[in-house]
């Protein structure tokens, strides 16, 4: 897959978006800036973040003037736990292929049932690459791939721009980029406030 192209089988086409932050700020901006066009569209979201990074989410998303407790209301926004999720699927220090399918793809897939578009953003990826388990990372990227031929969504993997800051990451990088549709960098280079 090319960053120009969807990934579209038939009728199902889904975008796999890469962003790199700088800082908590910068992932709540753009995350909130990813995730509002679908509750202003009342299409479903999926958040699977950190608890600190959920919350900052939430402050941005209501500042963009969207009510999450609505969303949650009506079935159309799901917030899980990053690191209880993908405990779910891991084995060995790898994603297992048919445990991811059988947890996060029986919940993305009524999701995307709802009518509209479902958004989702996720951060397991950078917990891995947080780890230094960097091939993790990649195979699940691959398996999120996998989904995205299945089914229809727009998905927003968010990665700290510090994993990848010396040479030796360039090629993991560049492995990680091409998985995606997509490549956006931090909007917020000066702040202190490092994503962790």
């Amino acid at each position: 897959m090319t960053r120009t192209e969807h990934v579209v089988r038939g009728t199902v086409a889904s975008d796999h978006i890469v962003q790199f932050f700088d800082s908590t700020a910068s992932l709540a901006d753009g995350v909130g800036a990813f995730l509002s066009p679908a509750f202003r569209q009342n299409a479903p979201c999926l958040i699977v973040a950190r608890p600190r990074h959920s919350k900052a989410i939430g402050r941005a998303l209501h500042t963009l003037g969207c009510s999450l407790a609505n969303a949650q209301r009506d079935g159309l926004l799901t917030i899980l736990d990053a690191d209880t999720t993908l405990k779910e699927f891991m084995r060995d220090g790898r994603p297992d292929s048919m445990l991811f399918h059988q947890t996060v793809g029986a919940l993305v897939e009524p999701l995307v049932k709802c009518g509209g578009q479902l958004r989702i953003y996720g951060e397991m990826v950078d917990m891995l690459a947080a780890q230094g388990n960097f091939h993790a990372a990649h195979c699940l990227e691959e398996l999120w791939n996998q989904l995205a031929r299945r089914l229809s969504f727009a998905l927003l993997c968010g990665y700290s721009a510090a994993h990848f800051a010396t040479d030796t990451t360039r090629e993991t990088l560049a492995a990680i980029c091409r998985e995606h549709t997509q490549v956006r960098l931090a909007s917020d280079n000066a702040s202190s406030d490092k994503v962790a």
